[in-house]
């Protein structure tokens, strides 16, 4: 798949209106001009009705603007993206053909439930970020053995869109915080069994959770104790004083370094901490330690 074929496959998600584009057509992303000399003759979809914000077709360019797109849109947004950066020679990824099959074979079912639940009771803005984190999951899922693909080059592309939050959101979907049983789904829950309005203690409870980073810690193999300490000890401070309803600060990572890195981590705060109480929930191969900053005493 070329770069018109990308951005044919990206107009096409967003309207049923059928145009063709000359190739003498300049194609605009966020102001940046996208060489694609190869749409002559080309047919394309074009934005209509709902989604003339998110693409705008002008004498003699096309706009694209990024940051209305959502979910699939943004996938396939990214794709024609490396599309034009592969075909000049600057970035070398996984094939077109195996990303456009990747979009199409990713649970939507799952991805959609998921949106379902949470609709309503976060913002748009961290609804588009989690929907497009979900398809990270399933992208990663299905390349994890390939070099072309990069999860943190990934990651990096939703933090230039959504801001910083998008590494720490990524991260906690990735963990499945927001599945079925887990984290964000029992908070809503144990709120509707309270007195109140649960949607807007909810929408205030997750903004404090994502803002402050107060669910997990996220170890990587470049870290060590002293710094995972470090992240952790904050981490409890910003629990004392927004006394939050997370009691628990999950210390998580994948491979055999950074089960190495957590558990003199964990060997360091029991020495500081004697009464510290934490468990080893099962999650298949990340590894994590659940800690309960209410059993630090003397922090």
């Amino acid at each position: 798949m070329g770069a018109a074929e990308s951005l044919a496959a990206l107009i096409g998600a967003l309207s049923p209106d059928e145009v063709n584009i000359a190739n003498d057509v300049e194609i605009n992303v966020g102001g940046n001009h996208v060489d694609v000399d190869d749409v002559e003759g080309g047919s394309v979809r074009v934005g209509s009705g709902d989604n003339t914000h998110k693409i705008e077709f002008q004498e003699d360019k096309v706009e694209i603007y990024p940051n209305e797109l959502q979910g699939e849109e943004y996938a396939l947004f990214s794709q024609l993206v490396r599309q034009t950066k592969k075909e000049s020679g600057s970035v070398d990824r996984i094939s077109e053909h195996e990303e456009k099959r990747a979009l199409e074979e990713a649970n939507k079912d799952v991805i959609d439930e998921t949106i379902s639940f949470f609709d309503g009771l976060i913002s748009g803005h961290y609804i588009s970020l989690l929907r497009s984190c979900l398809y990270l999951n399933q992208a990663a899922d299905r390349y994890q053995t390939s070099h072309d693909f990069d999860v943190e080059v990934e990651k990096r592309e939703l933090k230039e869109k959504y801001g910083y939050e998008a590494y720490y959101v990524a991260n906690l979907a990735s963990s499945g915080y927001f599945g079925e049983g887990r984290y964000f789904r029992d908070l809503y829950h144990r709120l509707e069994e309270r007195e109140g309005n649960a949607v807007i203690e909810y929408k205030e409870e997750f903004e404090l959770t994502i803002g402050e980073e107060l669910l997990a810690v996220y170890v990587s193999s470049d870290d060590n104790a002293e710094y995972v300490k470090h992240q952790f000890r904050g981490r409890v401070a910003k629990q004392f004083r927004h006394n939050p309803m997370v009691d628990f600060i999950d210390v998580c990572g994948f491979g055999e370094d950074c089960e190495n890195v957590i558990e003199a981590f964990i060997e360091d705060i029991e020495e500081e901490y004697p009464s510290v109480e934490y468990e080893s929930p099962d999650r298949g191969q990340e590894i994590v330690r659940r800690i309960y900053p209410g059993t630090l005493r003397s922090f």
